[in-house]
């Protein structure tokens, strides 16, 4: 199912591409903006099916992750030009808080960083001006990241569902169906954290999240195997 359903729509966007480049001839200024709508909307649907497959293969538990150590700096910059992009166009500041000598957390990069993507294209979609800030911290035991920003905010009768899925909080201006927030708690759920949402109508929301530190988790292992040997 997921070869039956990439392969047409990259062949779209290929092609699609292609002519946006010129190689088959010349475009009107109509066709033109036709082709980036095109080509703008197959990316979308094709992320759509990566994330519902995605969800299917956790919830069946066929989805491992790839654990190891990781710097949180290092992928919080390397998403920073995907939020540039989110944001062109809108009079949208982008800001760090990053704490100093932040630890190690124990994660897979690459599902850490889907999350980040994830949290800053819903806070980039509801916010038309202003602000938005990724803050990282630890305590003892885990690390926290979180994204704020100053947009529409969501109703406090819709904070409960917004993990569920085809569910956008409410929001007049609502785009996607909601499936990267419910991505982004599988996978902060899988690496053994947390999810939650803060927010206030008409002054912004913020999504934080939680990932054990690898101190942590090694400090853990180290007393299960310590009680295994005297249980033994």
């Amino acid at each position: 199912m997921s070869h039956e359903l990439r392969e047409p729509l990259n062949a779209i966007i290929g092609f699609s591409r292609l002519m946006l480049k010129g190689l088959d001839g010349a475009l009107s200024p109509q066709q033109s903006q036709d082709l980036h709508r095109i080509y703008s909307n197959s990316h979308h649907l094709l992320t759509l099916i990566n994330d519902l497959l995605a969800i299917s293969e956790i919830r069946a538990g066929l989805m491992e992750l790839r654990l190891g150590e990781v710097a949180l700096p290092g992928i919080i910059d390397s998403v920073m030009p995907t939020a540039n992009a989110l944001v062109r166009g809108k009079e949208i500041v982008l800001d760090q808080e990053i704490d100093a000598d932040l630890p190690f957390v124990w994660a897979d990069a690459d599902r850490l960083r889907q999350v980040l993507v994830h949290l800053l294209s819903n806070a980039a979609k509801f916010t038309e001006e202003g602000k938005i800030t990724i803050r990282a911290w630890a305590d003892e035991e885990l690390a926290y990241v979180s994204i704020n920003d100053t947009g529409i905010g969501i109703p406090q009768d819709a904070r409960d569902r917004i993990f569920n899925g085809f569910d956008k909080g409410g929001e007049q201006k609502s785009h996607g169906a909601g499936l990267g927030l419910v991505l982004s708690r599988e996978f902060v759920e899988m690496h053994g954290g947390q999810i939650w949402l803060e927010s206030k109508v008409g002054s912004g929301s913020t999504f934080t999240f939680s990932i054990p530190l690898c101190m942590h988790v090694h400090n853990e292992k180290s007393a299960d195997a310590a009680l295994d040997s005297v249980t033994a």
